[in-house]
């Protein structure tokens, strides 16, 4: 089973999407993890394979966010080495637009 946390990300910044592989005992020790992003319209924009990610612990995926803003779908399967495969788990992402900043330590009246 494959668990993803629901992530809020800012355009051009670093998104960290969390997950966790649990398999019942006996278990082998890692698996091969595929986490797809997907926009509105289920188009895969956004896509890796993981390889080795040990099982039971928890893990975090972290990628520079060029995503427009808007939400999207994140979606993972996991394959454990002896070839058995995983629901399919899915979580938001938000991403929001670009962080303000605030230069010389004051903001404008």
């Amino acid at each position: 089973m494959v668990r993803l946390s629901a992530t809020t990300a800012y355009r051009s910044e670093t998104a960290n999407v969390g997950y966790t592989i649990s398999h019942p005992a006996p278990a082998p020790a890692t698996a091969t993890l595929v986490i797809s992003v997907l926009d509105g319209k289920g188009k895969v924009v956004k896509s890796v394979t993981l390889r080795n990610v040990t099982i039971g612990a928890a893990h975090t995926w972290s990628f520079r966010c060029t995503l427009a803003k808007g939400t999207y779908t994140e979606q993972a399967v996991a394959t454990d080495a002896n070839g058995h495969v995983s629901g399919k788990a899915t979580a938001r992402l938000l991403v929001k637009a670009l962080r303000s900043v605030v230069i010389g330590g004051s903001r404008p009246h």
